[in-house]
């Protein structure tokens, strides 16, 4: 009887979180996706493929963040995309649910799954960027969003953290500045942003790239930022891998 009752809130706790009827559709894909970034963690099968997967769907949190900024109910290819990236997320939580209670049919159809969903995080953080691109574009005046104050959760600050790193992809050469800027700020001010900025691949990625910026303000911002973040030990060995991945992408004409 007692194993029953913990089967059961077992499962409970690998569900979707159930969230409010109201609730806006990117709030819910961005805690949707954080829900599942942790459950993938407690996954023992497929290792690599979920490596993959969680740093997709970091991607996918930073154009959402970015998307965030501004209306989607006034923007009309972006209301259409949202309810795709849940469609995803929903297919790739059933993925991981069955991951986790070795519930899956076939090594190698879940395999195929796994990179099929993977294509599709892709597909939406690419349109979903390119949504956002265009909207960057025609509103140069746009700001970085608002910074959380100290009291911010976990989550407040690594929503704005991605939101940084989407303005340093998709931003032109000022707003790459500024969201380097604000970042060094924070960094300096508040240890937990160096935290989570270590969790975020890319975040770490696109620092070690404008070092060799030639915009001279920007490659200042960044060895500002790496500076900072090498101080921390989980920082020093993420910056190194970082620089060795440059280096081979580099080599092979890559990070253009």
């Amino acid at each position: 009887m007692d194993e029953d009752k913990t089967h059961k809130k077992s499962k409970q706790n690998r569900s979707l979180p159930e969230l409010s009827a109201g609730e806006p559709t990117l709030q819910r894909a961005t805690e949707l996706i954080n829900s599942l970034i942790s459950l993938s963690h407690s996954i023992r099968v497929f290792a690599v493929k979920w490596q993959s997967i969680r740093s997709k769907l970091e991607e996918l949190l930073s154009a959402l963040a970015a998307a965030g900024t501004s209306d989607s109910c006034e923007n009309p290819s972006l209301s259409g995309a949202i309810p795709a990236v849940l469609n995803s997320i929903t297919e790739c939580h059933d993925l991981a649910r069955r991951c986790v209670d070795l519930s899956y049919s076939g090594k190698l159809l879940m395999q195929s799954d796994l990179d099929i969903i993977c294509a599709k995080f892709d597909t939406h953080t690419n349109n979903l960027s390119q949504i956002c691109s265009e909207k960057l574009q025609r509103d140069s005046y746009a700001i970085v969003v608002s910074r959380p104050g100290f009291a911010a959760s976990r989550e407040e600050i690594k929503f704005y953290a991605n939101d940084l790193v989407s303005r340093m992809k998709i931003g032109g050469r000022e707003l790459k500045k500024q969201a380097l800027i604000a970042f060094n700020e924070v960094i300096h001010e508040d240890e937990r942003y160096v935290k989570i900025a270590v969790e975020i691949e890319s975040l770490i990625g696109f620092l070690v790239k404008f070092i060799d910026s030639r915009e001279i303000g920007i490659q200042e911002e960044a060895v500002k930022a790496t500076s900072v973040i090498s101080g921390f030990d989980s920082g020093k060995s993420v910056l190194i891998c970082a620089r060795c991945n440059r280096a081979v992408d580099s080599s092979f004409g890559g990070w253009k």
